[in-house]
């Protein structure tokens, strides 16, 4: 009878981590950012190498956000102030988190943001409370990765904007302190808020005939 081995995995409980810091009330401001190029996508391009799987168990996951910023990006003069409203997807063991938000103030030499109390979408890209399905993805290079994505996303499909995707509001820097000294920083975007519900809670049978054709023809 032949056996193969096994990789050998680190326990798949991390270590502690501090409290997510977006709850409704929160504010903050944060630092307009010019996105980097799209990350290169290849075979196992996000997947956690050996050395990775021994980080992981061994440095704290807070440790681990400071020993791996984001790609750095250029940083601009602009700000943006928030306060979060409400929560549309937050927690730990999500790929983003995403909340509501209400424009409190801007310095901004543009004029792509929308007045001062309006309500718009920000996605954070947050590596410490990334699901790393167990230590089997590498958190930093996943989020890198979605991040300059969907930023150059809305920038290629900027004609678009306002008609059949979102208005994007552009890309932001966010530093979070995680003691006296030290602060680590994670990556925003701001959207349009589009009202209505969501295409995983819409329900075919609620539509009519001819708005599914329509959807159809569109398509």
């Amino acid at each position: 009878v032949q056996t193969c081995a096994l990789p050998i995995w680190p326990p798949s409980t991390e270590l502690p981590k501090p409290p997510v810091p977006y709850t409704p009330g929160w504010r903050f401001t944060a630092k307009s950012h010019t996105v980097p190029a799209p990350t290169p996508v290849v075979r196992n391009c996000c997947i956690s190498s050996e050395d990775d799987r021994i980080e992981r168990s061994q440095l704290s996951p807070v440790d681990r956000c400071l020993k791996h910023p984001p790609l750095p990006g250029k940083e601009g003069n602009d700000t943006v102030s928030l306060e979060i409203i409400d929560i549309s997807k937050g927690g730990d063991g999500h790929n983003s988190q995403v909340f509501i938000v209400r424009l409190l103030d801007s310095k901004s030499r543009s004029d792509i943001l929308p007045p001062q109390g309006a309500r718009i979408v920000a996605k954070v890209y947050d590596p410490l409370y990334f699901n790393d399905d167990g230590g089997y993805l590498n958190p930093f290079l996943c989020i890198d990765q979605y991040y300059t994505h969907e930023a150059n996303a809305y920038i290629a499909l900027g004609e678009f904007q306002g008609r059949r995707i979102p208005r994007y509001y552009g890309s932001y820097s966010l530093n979070l302190s995680v003691s006296p000294v030290h602060t680590r920083t994670v990556r925003m975007i701001l959207v349009e808020q589009i009202q209505g519900i969501t295409m995983s809670d819409a329900r075919p049978r609620d539509f009519s005939l001819s708005a599914r054709q329509g959807l159809l023809k569109s398509i």
